[in-house]
């Protein structure tokens, strides 16, 4: 089974979480999960009773982010996902994989999940 979801906007970039004080990394945290949540929630993304890979298509406004400080957000989306209860754990028994690629829309930046059983 491979599903789709979209995330609108973008996450803080790993330098700019580490930049804030505690209780906003907190925060700012639990905002992000809520979005991955209530995206896959949306879309109707069916839970996983089995090991899952993923790919993420990071399209951000433009070329000024490191690609690394980017890909930090993996752990909302991971945690996000078991909020909704699409997964069980963010383990690896859930998860066996991932992959990140990298675009730029000025006008639309965004996240897109696949996942699929692995």
């Amino acid at each position: 089974m491979r599903q789709t979801f979209v995330i609108e906007g973008r996450f803080p970039s790993l330098n700019e979480f580490y930049r804030m004080r505690e209780h906003e990394q907190g925060r700012v945290k639990r905002e992000c999960d809520d979005l991955v949540a209530w995206s896959a929630k949306a879309a109707h993304v069916m839970p996983y009773s089995v090991p899952i890979r993923y790919h993420i298509l990071w399209v951000e406004p433009n070329r000024r982010r490191d690609l690394d400080n980017i890909a930090f957000g993996k752990k909302f989306i991971q945690d996000g996902l078991v909020k909704a209860r699409v997964l069980k754990n963010d383990t690896r028994h859930e998860i066996v994989g991932f992959s990140d690629e990298f675009a730029y829309d000025s006008q639309n930046p965004r996240i897109v999940v696949t996942l699929e059983e692995a």
